[in-house]
């Protein structure tokens, strides 16, 4: 019983801290694209865990990071979000035209 109990507190523990880190990248992506930090938003990229979802990072305001980045006039910036959202759908199996109509959905939001 004492066993089960300590396992089961191990695996929230485990939940709540990945929630915690995925909260923390999406923050920092955010600020990122927010103040313009190219270099910063390109080193958080390459270090985002797989099973973030970049496309469903919404702030307080309801802006995405393509939001801030076109907003920003940080061309550079929407193409590297751009390229790398579509890099990691490749990755996972998705055809190009299935990942071009994705990419496209999450511009146009």
């Amino acid at each position: 019983m004492l066993v089960e109990q300590q396992q089961r507190l191990s695996s929230k523990n485990l939940v709540t801290s990945r929630i915690a880190n995925q909260a923390s990248f999406e923050g920092t992506l955010i600020r990122a694209a927010q103040s313009n930090d190219i270099g910063e938003l390109d080193s958080f990229l390459n270090r985002v865990p797989l099973e973030l979802d970049i496309m469903s990072i919404i702030d307080s305001k309801s802006y995405t990071l393509l939001h801030y980045t076109v907003y920003n006039n940080q061309i550079s910036g929407t193409v590297l979000l751009v390229d790398h959202q579509f890099q990691k759908m490749r990755k996972s199996g998705l055809d190009e035209s299935q990942t071009r109509k994705v990419i496209r959905s999450w511009i146009n939001q």
